[in-house]
């Protein structure tokens, strides 16, 4: 019925000639600025993703943006909400109000144009999973009003074997009476359900265990996660307000994920042979994590020739809460990780939360950027942040109110060549407890972060663009002690070295490569010393390829090499998973369905089939996706 519902509304909001293309248009490799992260429709590229920045998740640290906009997001966004993303760090922030430390994820939400259009994919793969997505944009009244719409349905088949239903829709307008004003309203809901927990194999030793094989399942079928993601707000922007032309931007968002049922699956003392030392199965459920987040951001340019000066001043505020604590904790007797060893459903009785925490904090900043076209450019900040944190589960309240000063600064030596440096300090949510933990879910205080980075880009006269960067971060560190409880264990200090290069090596070739070379460091990690955290790594190299055949301009080739050192697997920094590389292959196809611009895309994802184990900062092991492919099929009406 839902499909039913899907192709209805492809067919009925259309009423008006195609405008440009937006799904078959859609190529995130030749669309990226850099190799930090980028993500254009459900293609992604770079070396760092929305939950892994420089080794740290700025997600959890709460550095998300929504069109440059501070918001504090439990619930994830659905992509029929948002178009894209795109990782802010190194000269990617330079002059961006207000940086972060642990980098930045700025949300772009889809916008009306002033032409119908409706855009529709199919997909089979990866693995046994399916999709059929419909997004439409619609102009109301020319470019004063338009609506966009999106819906969604999903059944997911993941690397483990198990597979879920999820069902996403979103809904936005655009009204812009005039040109100064615009306001963009949002809804986005997500549901899922039948998304049953992944075994987590914690090994004597952190050593990690013998090959088994990838996609099949041998957790429970009855450890299903069900819950409900909600999105909903309004972001304004106002230009040149007033006499004294100050640009005004606000916004206000909503978030809550409702967890109805959640479970996790712990194997733990499993030995090299993968023979299970005990295996608890938790439940948990009726989980609440909500939040309401706001911010208006006033900025006036004064223009000297060729010299632009902005002066900032911002107010942001946040209300957060979580309800949770409940579970009901189950012991197994089984021998061996991969093998399917199926059990009766339990009756549940999971126990009523008895968790809170309650989150006030307000922000406060003023700012300066200065350009000085072909010289150079300052910006600079100092925000003041009131904090509380109230925490049922150690009944305590923390409190704070810390200056968070920033500043970056550009060189233009030429037009090719650029040097910046930055200095960010910044007040950060801790990650949460994770679910294999004692006290899980539990919520640690917020922390100081202190980021320092330098670099240089340069621009070659074919467009090529190259940034060489440098930094240093420096942050508490949280993570699980010998009983698996999760504390802080020390400091936590990451310093690396960062490439990026974009552009078209020829007219038919692009490249994105990204190479990250990083040392992170725990002082004092459970009695370990001077220590690599777990799941670390020296090196990650990614390179992504495009290439558009001479003969045939609408049909390119893809290729996608993801190389990355071997990763510490233990606190002791004894054991350690073996250096990968990963293939990725693909096909793309552009043509026309009754003079309507259609793709067809064929990717083949781990194309050789690699087999290896991936290792959690907290030490539990699980399986790399195997081979996968995926045809998918889109066309904008």
């Amino acid at each position: 019925q839902f499909y039913i519902l899907l192709v209805g509304l492809s067919a009925g909001v259309v009423a008006a000639p195609h405008a440009l293309a937006q799904r078959t248009a859609a190529n995130v490799v030749a669309q990226a600025d850099d190799a930090f992260g980028s993500t254009v429709g459900d293609e992604k590229i770079g070396i760092y993703t929305t939950v892994n920045v420089r080794g740290f998740s700025p997600v959890s640290a709460g550095n998300i943006r929504v069109e440059g906009l501070s918001f504090d997001r439990p619930a994830t966004f659905t992509g029929r909400l948002i178009a894209g993303n795109t990782i802010r760090v190194g000269i990617a922030a330079q002059g961006y109000p207000f940086p972060a430390p642990t980098g930045i994820v700025d949300f772009k939400l889809r916008k009306p144009s002033t032409t119908a259009i409706t855009s529709v994919g199919a997909a089979y793969g990866p693995l046994d999973g399916k999709y059929l997505e419909v997004d439409a944009q619609r102009p109301i009244d020319g470019e004063r009003l338009g609506i966009t719409f999106g819906a969604g349905r999903y059944l997911d088949a993941s690397a483990y074997g198990s597979e879920s239903i999820t069902n996403a829709m979103a809904l936005s307008a655009r009204f812009a009476p005039n040109g100064h004003v615009e306001i963009q309203p949002f809804f986005s809901r997500i549901t899922y359900r039948d998304d049953e927990a992944q075994p987590l194999i914690f090994t004597v030793g952190g050593i990690a265990p013998n090959a088994i094989r990838a996609g099949t399942f041998f957790g429970q079928s009855w450890t299903d996660s069900k819950g409900i993601s909600d999105n909903y707000g309004i972001i304004t922007h106002w230009r040149n307000a007033g006499a004294a032309n100050i640009d005004i931007r606000a916004g206000l968002l909503r978030s809550i994920w409702r967890v109805n049922t959640a479970a996790a699956d712990l194997m733990l003392n499993v030995d090299s042979n993968g023979n299970i030392g005990n295996r608890n199965i938790v439940l948990q459920g009726d989980d609440t994590y909500a939040a309401t987040s706001a911010e208006i951001r006033f900025s006036r340019n004064i223009i000297e020739g060729a010299r632009k000066h902005t002066f900032l001043a911002m107010l942001k505020a946040r209300k957060a809460s979580r309800d949770y604590g409940g579970a009901q904790t189950l012991t197994i007797n089984t021998a061996t990780i991969g093998e399917q060893d199926e059990r009766p459903a339990p009756t549940r009785q999971v126990t009523a939360n008895d968790a809170a925490d309650r989150i006030m904090q307000t922000t406060a900043g003023l700012g300066y950027q200065g350009l000085w076209s072909r010289v150079g450019e300052l910006s600079v900040g100092l925000q003041r942040a009131d904090y509380e944190k109230t925490a049922t589960s150690s009944a305590q309240t923390a409190r704070a109110a810390p200056l968070l000063p920033s500043a970056t600064a550009a060189l233009h030596f030429s037009t090719q060549w650029i040097a910046y440096a930055g200095y960010t300090r910044g007040l950060e949510e801790s990650p949460n407890a994770p679910i294999e933990a004692t006290n899980r879910n539990e919520s640690p205080p917020s922390i100081i972060t202190i980021q320092k980075e330098a670099g240089v880009r340069w621009k070659t006269s074919n467009g090529m663009s190259t940034v060489l960067g440098v930094f240093d971060i420096e942050k508490p560190y949280f993570n699980l002690n010998a009983a698996r409880q999760f504390i802080r264990l020390g400091s936590a200090r990451h310093r690396g070295i960062e490439l990026s290069a974009t552009g078209k090596i020829t007219s038919n070739l692009t490249a994105v490569l990204g190479n990250l070379i990083i040392d992170r460091r725990v002082s004092n990690t459970d009695g370990n010393a001077d220590k690599m955290p777990i799941g670390a790594f020296k090196r990650q190299t990614f390179l992504n390829l495009d290439y558009t055949l001479p003969h045939f301009r609408d049909v390119s080739l893809s290729a996608a090499v993801e190389s990355t050192s071997r990763r510490v697997s233990n606190a002791a920094n004894t054991a350690f998973l073996a250096p990968r590389t990963i293939v990725n292959l693909g096909l793309r196809h552009r043509f026309k369905v009754a003079d309507k611009p259609a793709l067809l895309r064929l990717r083949t994802d781990n194309m050789f089939n690699k087999f290896a184990w991936d290792v959690s900062s907290s030490g539990a092991f699980t399986v790399n996706s195997p081979r996968r492919i995926t045809v998918d099929f889109g066309v904008d009406l």
